[in-house]
């Protein structure tokens, strides 16, 4: 008797002890402030007269086909350089992230070298485009390194 009174004093007195613990909390965050995204450059519906490609200024042709590029809605894009006209897509990738379609669909026109080689020169230019920004009275089309590729007006209507 002895030995279970011991045993249950030993016992309480571990119990009394014992801090008791507390349920845990979940631990908790501050919400992240809603931040509002950048406006996407709003082109569809928008037509642009070609001021330069790669700082030269564009020749026009002497038929009257101003250098010019249009977005239409549904990511569509016709352009032309002065002698042919192509059609492709375009995509943006962020508020001012542009990205032009790799294969465009175009006209074949007898045109001078010169104009032939503008034409070239757009198609080059867009393949290279990773941004469009303001500049200016227009827009730029920009490179990686934030070169200008082609210089925009917006076109007289």
């Amino acid at each position: 008797m002895k030995m279970n009174f011991l045993a249950t004093a030993a016992l309480v007195a571990t119990a009394g002890c014992m801090s008791a613990t507390q349920p845990q909390r979940p631990e908790t965050k501050p919400s992240p402030i809603a931040t509002k995204p950048a406006p996407v450059v709003q082109l569809a519906g928008t037509s642009w007269e070609i001021v330069s490609i790669n700082g030269t200024p564009v020749a026009e042709n002497a038929g009257g086909d101003t250098p010019s590029i249009a977005f239409t809605d549904g990511a569509r894009v016709a352009f032309t350089g002065g002698c042919n006209r192509f059609m492709g897509g375009y995509a943006f990738g962020g508020p001012d992230v542009i990205s032009f379609s790799e294969h465009a669909a175009g006209t074949k026109k007898a045109c001078t070298a010169s104009l032939v080689k503008q034409d070239a020169r757009l198609m080059t230019a867009l393949q290279s485009a990773q941004r469009i920004i303001d500049s200016g009275a227009g827009k730029a089309i920009v490179d990686a390194s934030g070169a200008e590729l082609v210089l925009l007006t917006p076109a007289a209507h």
